[in-house]
């Protein structure tokens, strides 16, 4: 099941609040309608103007429900699902863990880490051959080759990642995590 993406919801909350109030400062600005007066104008108008204090009671609370109302409204309409996925952001592969965070449809931000230790895995390069990756961990001296380039490492994480979510294995390695 998809969850919802709750930094989006954040931000068409605060368009669905915002929005008016800076459509109505341009109108009044940049126009020759006077939107501020004329609210002004029709408030004093209600103020002085005698209704039964029920009715009165009844518009205020109507307004409160119609401003929440188009407050959940609004959030309502632009909920975004977020890809089932996005959940699968571990994996063992090249003989070390990796983690990374889904962004734009991919991956971003992958680190390694030990499998032994979990801490934070870095390449290093053998000095004779470029092509010959490999790591060590400084905590407990776990260590392991790639026998590639970084930039080959960098184009093979990402590709693996995509295949198992294309291919759906991702789901089998989401409970193994």
């Amino acid at each position: 099941m998809a969850k919802k993406e709750g930094s989006t919801k954040k931000k068409w909350w605060w368009t669905s609040l915002l929005l008016p109030v800076v459509a109505g400062l341009i109108v009044e600005v940049f126009s020759d309608v006077e939107v501020l007066s004329t609210l002004w104008g029709l408030v004093k108008t209600i103020g002085t103007t005698p209704i039964p204090l029920w009715l009165a009671i009844l518009l205020v609370v109507g307004a409160v429900g119609a401003v929440f109302g188009w407050v959940w409204f609004m959030r309502w309409l632009h909920e975004v699902d977020v890809p089932e996925h996005y959940s699968f952001t571990k994996l063992r592969f090249l003989d070390v863990d990796w983690e990374w965070e889904w962004r734009g449809g991919g991956i971003v931000n992958p680190i390694m880490l030990c499998p032994m230790c979990s801490n934070q895995l870095y390449l290093k390069a053998d000095t004779n051959r470029e092509y010959n990756q490999w790591t060590k961990c400084e905590n407990c001296d776990f260590g392991t080759g790639f026998g590639m380039t970084a930039e080959e490492l960098a184009i093979r994480v990402p590709n693996e990642v995509q295949r198992l979510v294309r291919t759906g294995e991702y789901k089998k390695r989401l409970g193994s995590n």
